[in-house]
């Protein structure tokens, strides 16, 4: 098998075409698209990961090899900012895919190496990855007579991701009135609807310093 890069330049980083079925948030994904002959790539310059969270890093990969291919996350030893959990991404011939896990242990900027593997050929490229310096969010959900209530709830942190409690996926999740969070220092936004019946959502902005835990009243709308 034979690989052939595609650059494009965008700024100081250099990325490959991303196929139109590829949908993603964008800045957020790195996107691989292996065919016979090239490898497609587009990533972010520097990818956003929350400090001392156990991160799943979004991986979209799409093999059209017919072949099992792997991608693999490789710290270097003298990057102490980034631990894998999991570190590879496999690919069987029909094109399934998982996503890399790292626990990010210093804010800052980091690089790591990712190397994708199909047969005896590899290829590899450098990703930087900025770890965010957190916060903690604690809400209280309640209605007109001050009651803790059940909710739906959506909270968007300042690097403009989703963040839900561990077990749920990304976007919104239900809570029974009261829940904690950790997000981005920063700015958030939250929203909250009633989770028995549809209806607008209430949204609430909040100033969330680093290292810090800032309680939250929810009134629902």
């Amino acid at each position: 098998m034979k690989f052939r890069w595609r650059s494009v330049v965008c700024g100081c980083w250099a990325v490959l075409v991303l196929m139109s079925f590829l949908v993603a948030e964008t800045g957020e994904t790195i996107a691989v698209v292996v065919y016979p002959d090239q490898v497609e790539v587009e990533a972010p310059e520097c990818l956003n990961l929350l400090f001392n969270r156990m991160t799943p890093v979004p991986v979209r990969m799409k093999n059209r090899t017919g072949t099992d291919i792997e991608l693999e996350i490789a710290t270097r030893s003298d990057v102490v900012g980034l631990v894998p959990v999991r570190g590879r991404v496999l690919a069987g011939s029909n094109g399934e895919t998982e996503q890399l896990v790292l626990i990010p242990l210093m804010a800052g900027e980091w690089e790591a190496e990712l190397i994708l593997t199909a047969g005896d050929r590899s290829r590899t490229w450098t990703q930087r990855f900025c770890v965010l310096p957190p916060a903690r969010l604690h809400a209280r959900v309640h209605d007109a007579a001050n009651r803790v209530v059940p909710a739906r709830v959506r909270v968007i942190g300042a690097d403009g991701r989703h963040y839900a409690p561990d077990g749920y996926g990304a976007g919104e999740f239900r809570t029974e009135g009261l829940f904690e969070l950790l997000v981005p220092a920063g700015e958030a936004t939250v929203s909250v609807r009633p989770a028995d019946r549809e209806g607008p959502a209430r949204e609430t902005r909040v100033d969330l310093p680093v290292n810090r835990t800032v309680f939250v009243e929810l009134p629902l709308p």
